[in-house]
């Protein structure tokens, strides 16, 4: 798969990485300059969206290239959600603003790219805090909208890029911030609301309440449904996210992410075919846990502030993808994608294989270690026999001095010598002037040495000297 080179620099010297290996960093997509709401993957996984503060971008997973980019002033205020759905092989894209507006992209008679077809104000101008697509077929794609004022609005999107609407009713004291749809023939509604904690179930035909439970007592960050799974996982705003059931909403059981540094909500979502539970965090972490056992699986180390937006794929030939960005608005403006490969189930050659790579790793480090050590050693003793040739004493004198001064001392003995050696001496008086030279060196290192060391005796003649300190012998 071709990486732009700058997205591909980035993500090798970028802040996030892999923590505990089930996920690898991809790749980073350039393109945001503030802070980042939502991100989405279309079913077929050939599209991503993004938005936030600075409006839409689309992008082409294929190549990892923006194609489309609407900016604030074009789609009405920051994008806080985007939603994909297909209609008889048409990809529509859905998003919403803080602003109460309602946009809809559609694939260009270019086809390569795509471009807005629809862009209205829904009643007042509230937030659309939710969205949700419901049943879909050849013709029309059924889909429910909630803003901050308590309307949910039901729309059909028609193959031929028209939006009807089809009904709207307010809810009695319930802020939706969930919706999905109820898996029956008549595709009930249901709603989470953000501040009472209410699960409510809708007629799908008139909008009618039909049911009304209580989920928590507490203020709900987001929530997402998996029907295959029966299952609704939330953002407690408190230590993580919380599953239950969605025949009887009773708890199942919390995956922890530490106590939140703000009150702000994190996007949770389901992943790898319902198996795992993804979520982001405010200190820059996206958390996966096994949605059986509630293991933590792995941490992606996405940036040091909210990641508030986190989507999920598995493409056809069983490759996870995870797209995460953050909300922080002096931060990382990239999003970034993670993959997992899985290996193939019940063939023993793979477990054979992924021992043998395992195994290789790890005597990888061990050998890099042993060379390690190997090379902290030589140098060690190169540089005691260095010490040992200069004086006789050096042991006892690095006992009394740290090892930094020693080291320090022999680099600059070193340094002294190249420095010497560059102008290396070329007759028999320019070699016994340079022998005398290094003699009185020697002599004052000694001096010094004898003064900070009473114990050691002064050298001060050559008869007295130890062997290697003495006159040179005449030169013929």
């Amino acid at each position: 798969m071709p990486f732009p080179l700058v997205a591909t620099l980035s993500a090798l010297f970028t802040r996030s990485r892999r923590t505990m290996g089930r996920y690898t960093l991809a790749w980073h997509l350039l393109g945001h300059t503030g802070p980042i709401h939502t991100v989405s993957i279309s079913a077929d996984g050939r599209w991503l969206a993004s938005g936030g503060s600075d409006g839409l971008h689309m992008w082409d997973m294929l190549r990892n290239t923006e194609i489309l980019a609407l900016d604030p002033n074009f789609t009405h205020n920051p994008v806080s959600c985007t939603t994909w759905t297909a209609i008889n092989g048409n990809v529509f894209l859905v998003f919403r603003t803080g602003l109460g507006h309602l946009g809809i992209c559609g694939r260009s008679t270019q086809q390569e790219t795509f471009e807005l077809l629809e862009h209205r104000r829904i009643g007042n101008g509230k937030e659309i805090v939710a969205v949700a697509f419901g049943p879909t077929d050849h013709y029309a794609a059924k889909f429910v909208t909630g803003t901050r004022n308590k309307l949910i609005h039901v729309w059909s999107l028609q193959h031929n890029r028209q939006l009807i609407s089809l009904f709207t009713v307010e809810l009695p004291r319930t802020v939706p911030i969930g919706l999905s749809f109820v898996d029956n023939a008549s595709h009930d509604i249901r709603v989470v609301g953000i501040w009472d904690g209410k699960c409510l179930t809708l007629s799908g035909t008139n909008g009618v309440i039909l049911l009304g439970q209580q989920i928590s007592h507490r203020k709900i960050g987001s929530t997402a449904v998996h029907s295959g799974k029966n299952t609704l996982v939330i953002d407690n705003v408190i230590n993580g996210f919380s599953l239950y059931r969605l025949d009887t909403l009773l708890p199942v059981r919390t995956f922890p992410t530490g106590e939140p540094l703000t009150r702000k909500p994190k996007q949770s979502t389901f992943g790898e075919e319902g198996k795992v539970i993804v979520g982001g965090s405010d200190h820059g972490c996206v958390y996966i846990f096994d949605r059986k056992t509630g293991a933590p699986l792995d941490v992606l180390r996405h940036s040091y502030q909210l990641v508030q937006a986190v989507a999920t794929h598995i493409s056809n030939v069983g490759t996870n993808v995870i797209v995460t960005a953050s909300n922080d608005e002096y931060g990382d403006h990239a999003v970034s994608i993670w993959i997992h490969k899985p290996d193939a189930q019940g063939t023993w050659l793979n477990g054979v294989h992924r021992v043998i790579r395992e195994s290789a790793l790890l005597l990888w480090k061990l050998f890099c270690q042993m060379l390690l050590g190997i090379a902290l050693y030589i140098v060690w003793q190169n540089l005691l026999r260095s010490a040992a040739w200069e004086d006789p004493n050096a042991f006892r004198n690095i006992a009394h001095r740290s090892l930094l001064s020693t080291v320090l001392d022999q680099l600059h003995r070193i340094a002294s010598f190249y420095s010497v050696m560059r102008t290396a001496p070329q007759s028999t008086e320019q070699v016994r002037a340079w022998h005398m030279a290094g003699q009185a060196q020697r002599r004052l290192a000694t001096n010094d040495i004898a003064k900070n060391n009473a114990d050691i005796p002064m050298i001060d003649s050559p008869e007295t000297a130890p062997e290697g300190h003495g006159e040179l012998d005449e030169l013929d």
